[in-house]
């Protein structure tokens, strides 16, 4: 999918650019999703796709990301896209940042734009929920995301977004987070959903749903995520 904001820009319509008939409007700023949009299934950019969004760029466009991915792993796509500046809404929308590249063509946060960590009512109510049902939590604070233990699914994480977690006692005096993930396996979705709609509605209410299955194509971000700066449109 590809989310247009449309303006008064000169750049070209859409069908132009992609040698269709030309559609009515005129668009500035086209903003990605990651996982499930701008990457392939197996998290990587195609060489195509790198193609077409410089060539957007070329014409005028803004590139943008929106993404619950963390700023470390967004940073290597940023970089393969090889654009002068992104600007990038991370972590679910809890911040904001512009990414550039340096003089070696590495990807940096140049600025940080805005920044709204999850309260702290709902990240005691996060970490509480998911160590009472046995279940990894990663505490995103700052750039590092922390764990308490490793499974299958951080190592799945770590393998698909080339980030390490950093393994902590426990999270007492981190800073707020940014995001907050409960991993879950596959086979206890329902059981997870129906216990969290249960004791959890003051943070997530009824954003948290079951997510459809089967998943054609692996996601970073096991499901159900219990991340109180909900996606509006979640994803498998």
């Amino acid at each position: 999918g590809l989310g247009l904001g449309l303006g008064s820009g000169a750049a070209e319509p859409m069908g132009n650019l992609l040698g269709r008939p030309p559609a009515r409007q005129v668009f500035d700023t086209a903003i990605f999703d990651l996982d499930g949009t701008l990457l392939s299934p197996d998290h990587t950019l195609a060489p195509a796709t790198i193609h077409t969004v410089r060539k957007l760029h070329a014409k005028g466009v803004t590139i943008a990301i929106a993404t619950g991915r963390s700023a470390p792993a967004l940073l290597p796509v940023v970089e393969a896209l090889g654009l002068p500046e992104v600007p990038v809404v991370c972590y679910n929308g809890a911040a904001g940042i512009t990414c550039t590249l340096d003089a070696a063509g590495k990807a940096r946060v140049q600025k940080q734009v805005f920044q709204a960590p999850v309260s702290a009512e709902a990240t005691k109510a996060a970490v509480a929920f998911g160590e009472r049902l046995g279940l990894v939590v990663q505490y995103y604070a700052g750039d590092k995301i922390l764990v308490t233990r490793e499974n299958e699914l951080t190592r799945r994480y770590r393998h698909l977004t080339g980030v390490q977690q950093v393994v902590v006692p426990n999270f007492e005096g981190q800073p707020l987070p940014s995001k907050i993930l409960v991993m879950v396996e596959e086979e206890r979705v329902d059981e997870v959903h129906a216990a969290a709609k249960e004791e959890v509605p003051a943070c997530f209410g009824s954003s948290l749903k079951p997510k459809p299955r089967p998943n054609p194509s692996p996601n970073p971000d096991p499901t159900p995520s219990t991340d109180p700066h909900p996606h509006p449109d979640p994803k498998p």
